[in-house]
């Protein structure tokens, strides 16, 4: 029998791949649950010390401000942080226990943790960004 003739009998109509295909091609799960819309926006923690991402100099910011722990950390900040692969703990630890000296910029403190090799910027408390190396 013939490529069609399966596909026929697998109700594919001709097409190997049956509805199986044209889903894929139309982006679609043909009827399987997948995730969401809203779970494919999330983005979560990706690069690594060793593989870090980048964000394009035309990309926004993934994320928005937010609180965690009690600290604003800026979407920048998240950003820089899923790029690298750090969690808010090894920042509040480079806070707590990193070399503090000014920043040139007026009002902000520049925090550097050598066992981590990153420095965090902080304005009035607040996480501004997370550099690896120091700064």
């Amino acid at each position: 029998a013939t490529g069609a003739a399966y596909g026929a009998a697998l109700g594919g109509g001709g097409n190997l791949l049956g509805r199986g295909a044209s889903a894929l091609r139309n982006g679609s799960s043909g009827g399987r649950a997948g995730p969401s819309a809203t779970a494919r926006q999330r983005s979560g923690p990706m690069g690594s010390k060793r593989s870090t991402h980048h964000n394009s100099p035309h990309q926004r910011t993934r994320n928005t401000d937010v609180s965690i722990g009690g600290r604003r950390y800026t979407g920048h900040a998240q950003d820089s942080m899923q790029n690298r692969g750090l969690t808010p703990t090894v920042v509040e630890n480079t806070i707590r226990r990193g070399t503090k000296t000014p920043d040139p910029i007026p009002g902000r403190i520049r925090h550097y943790e050598p066992k981590n090799n990153i420095t965090v910027i902080t304005e009035g408390g607040d996480v501004i960004t997370v550099i690896p190396g120091r700064r």
